[in-house]
């Protein structure tokens, strides 16, 4: 229920290229106990990943992780007294993080999310929204980096470019980041 379509696909859950860096992050990682000397590169198709994806990759499954564990343990909570089923609430839970359709139990086919009280409904719809969006670009929404500041109207990136006269970045700094004026 979690591993989704390929890269660039629309379908829902944890895309496979990401699955595949951490699969071999894992590998090498504990390649590494036991032969601490050795360096190896990861790749995927061609050109290696570098650590930053790698790091990305994982921060993403342990957020996704993080977070199906959370909202399972919420539906369970707040349907105590319907005497929801572990399964019904997991699989509810991942259906709607990983916009893949039905759950088990009582979330399954043959029924539907009806049953499940307001507060349940607004937990699960929040998973649908950050399953649907991949995560990121809706965290991204409520960084304050990621905002336009409303003195100067540009956008506040966190990093000090070198800016030539006219508040632009820096030629040389535009040449080598392929930024255009």
């Amino acid at each position: 229920m979690f591993i989704g379509a390929s890269a660039g696909s629309t379908g829902g859950g944890i895309k496979v290229t990401r699955i595949l860096i951490a699969a071999k992050v894992f590998v090498a990682e504990i390649e590494r106990v036991f032969r601490p000397n050795i360096v190896r590169s990861i790749k995927i198709g061609g050109p290696p990943v570098d650590s930053n994806q790698r790091l990305a990759t994982i921060v993403y499954l342990l957020t996704i992780s993080g977070l199906f564990a959370a909202g399972t343990f919420t539906i369970m909570i707040l349907e105590a007294e319907s005497k929801c089923e572990l399964t019904t609430a997991a699989t509810a839970c991942a259906a709607t993080l990983n916009n893949i359709g039905p759950g088990l139990g009582r979330a399954g086919a043959i029924k539907n999310y009806a049953w499940f009280s307001t507060p349940s409904k607004l937990v699960l719809t929040g998973l649908m929204a950050l399953g649907h969006l991949e995560l990121y670009s809706l965290l991204v929404l409520f960084t304050p980096r990621s905002r336009r500041t409303q003195q100067t109207g540009q956008r506040s990136s966190g990093v000090d470019y070198p800016r030539d006269r006219a508040g632009l970045p820096h030629a040389a700094h535009r040449l080598t980041t392929g930024l255009r004026p």
